[in-house]
């Protein structure tokens, strides 16, 4: 097979791929992605903040501040954390993020009330999903990095599975 002929075969499947990739994406609510297109500045102060917030005591990190980034995680992907990258001169952009999740959701399963508040469960539900999100986002970079990952973010990922870091 000629290198053209190749080349245009790998065109139409990568387009094929795209296709399903924004039907699925637009079947699940996740093909609006406010991040997607947005200034590399919006990017660069949306890492900041949540860097920022991940200083703060989790018992001050208000409710109505947990609902925002709720909403914001799930709308971040190995896409925004790859444009961070040489922004922040970091191959681990969504670090923060997926930390300042997990944060979050000690937040609302400690909360008093996550028994019989229907809308904490739901908010807890909601982090949940972000978490899964970020931790598949997570995994696609550190695929393509070529730099170390340190020992306590691969327990987060791996869910405090620390047998599996152990020496055999």
């Amino acid at each position: 097979m000629a290198d053209e002929e190749r080349i245009r075969l790998l065109e139409a499947q990568v387009s094929l791929q795209q296709k399903h990739i924004d039907f699925l994406l637009k079947v699940h609510g996740l093909d609006t992605s406010i991040f997607r297109h947005a200034d590399d500045e919006i990017l660069l102060e949306l890492y900041r903040d949540a860097v920022m917030l991940l200083g703060y005591k989790p018992e001050s990190i208000d409710e109505e501040i947990i609902h925002r980034w709720a909403e914001t995680f799930l709308q971040l992907s190995e896409y925004e954390f790859t444009r961070l990258q040489p922004l922040v001169n970091y191959d681990h952009t969504w670090e923060p993020f997926y930390q300042l999740c997990i944060r979050m959701m000690t937040v609302i399963r400690h909360h008093e009330d996550i028994g019989s508040d229907l809308g904490l469960q739901q908010l807890y539900a909601l982090l949940d999903k972000d978490r899964q999100n970020l931790r598949d986002s997570a995994i696609m970079m550190i695929k393509i990095s070529e730099t170390k990952l340190p020992t306590n973010i691969k327990v987060l990922l791996r869910g405090n599975e620390i047998m599996d870091l152990l020496p055999q």
